[in-house]
């Protein structure tokens, strides 16, 4: 099994006043590869794991909602990439940011 990426936090957490709940068990929200999918039961384990850790988080709404703006794909702020896709939020696609959905 590979390790799970090295991954920068956000620019909001740089300065953070306290450790956040995510750092600590980053696998949970940021699977290796699709070992997880989040169809399987495993997967929606993992899901509600780092949603209880998200709970706890004093930065759980700024973090989802730099999820949302930048179109990040895991578990941010409680959400999933397709919960966040569902709710009209892109997916960050070849570098591009996520933006709010137009409707026509």
């Amino acid at each position: 099994m590979s390790s799970p990426p090295d991954i920068s936090p956000p620019h909001f957490l740089l300065d953070f006043p306290v450790t956040v709940p995510c750092s600590a068990h980053p696998y949970l929200f940021h699977p290796p590869g699709d070992a997880f999918s989040d169809s399987k039961p495993q997967g929606r384990t993992r899901i509600s794991e780092a949603r209880a850790l998200c709970a706890t988080c004093p930065a759980c709404t700024s973090c989802r909602d730099w999820a949302r703006e930048t179109g990040e794909f895991g578990i941010w702020g409680g959400e999933t990439d397709s919960e966040r896709a569902n709710a009209g939020y892109a997916r960050r696609v070849h570098g591009v940011g996520g933006r709010k959905a137009q409707h026509v």
